[in-house]
């Protein structure tokens, strides 16, 4: 498995280069946002790994003790971060004001409970908060569907496959859609509760991550060449 994590994590530092190259060519605030998120995203997962360290006497074993031993609370901030930075990059390619500003305002709504959840459950270093990924993964597809309806009545659909928001919208969809159940049953996460779900999460996790990727320096590479890719 680690051959895999290896894998995606080269594919998500090859989108992030993928995003730097497509904001050369069409530089914008709009794509400048995407280029920081998956920044942020390889970072994130890279140094997530120090999890990793933790157990059997490695180098970070001393975090042993303390909440910091696993990662759930770097990943539960970057998955607010993630919902909240999806649902504002699908409004800024919309033309509706008044569905922008309810997005942006959906948004707000749900980091404050997303910081609520976390408070009063407490669950922040222990487990991903089934209604933070469900409102949050609710959230996306409601942007992307809105993308979707004025992509529809406009022209631009005649030129769907030179749009880049529409290849991470197919992207993130099933992304969101495969790994949104496995982090609503986190808790059995671990090799001496359910070694069955554990073998499930990660084959599956891995496969949707390959696939985002993939697709995102797809559509990233294809869309570049075009005028107007958005």
């Amino acid at each position: 498995m680690y051959s895999f994590t290896f894998v995606f994590n080269i594919l998500e530092i090859l989108a992030f280069i993928a995003s730097i190259y497509f904001y050369k060519k069409h530089p914008s605030q709009k794509i400048k946002t995407l280029v920081v998120f998956l920044g942020v995203t390889s970072l994130v997962e890279l140094v997530g790994r120090y999890a990793l360290l933790v157990v059997d006497d490695g180098p970070l074993s001393f975090l042993d003790t303390t909440p910091f031993r696993r990662n759930y609370w770097m990943y539960n901030t970057y998955y607010i971060y993630s919902y909240s930075f999806y649902t504002l990059f699908f409004s800024f390619f919309l033309k509706n004001k008044v569905v922008k500003k309810l997005l942006k305002y959906l948004v707000v709504v749900y980091v404050f409970i997303a910081v609520t959840v976390f408070i009063v459950s407490g669950d922040f270093f222990s487990f991903y908060s089934k209604i933070n990924s469900i409102l949050g993964t609710l959230l996306v597809i409601l942007s992307v569907f809105m993308y979707y309806f004025e992509l529809l009545e406009s022209k631009n659909i005649l030129r769907i496959f030179k749009l880049l928001p529409f290849y991470i919208s197919v992207g993130i969809l099933l992304f969101e859609i495969t790994t949104t159940p496995l982090r609503i049953y986190s808790a059995y996460y671990s090799n001496s509760i359910d070694p069955q779900f554990v073998n499930l999460y990660q084959n599956i996790n891995y496969s949707a991550n390959f696939f985002l990727y993939s697709i995102f320096i797809f559509g990233l590479l294809l869309c570049s060449r075009y005028k107007n890719p958005y």
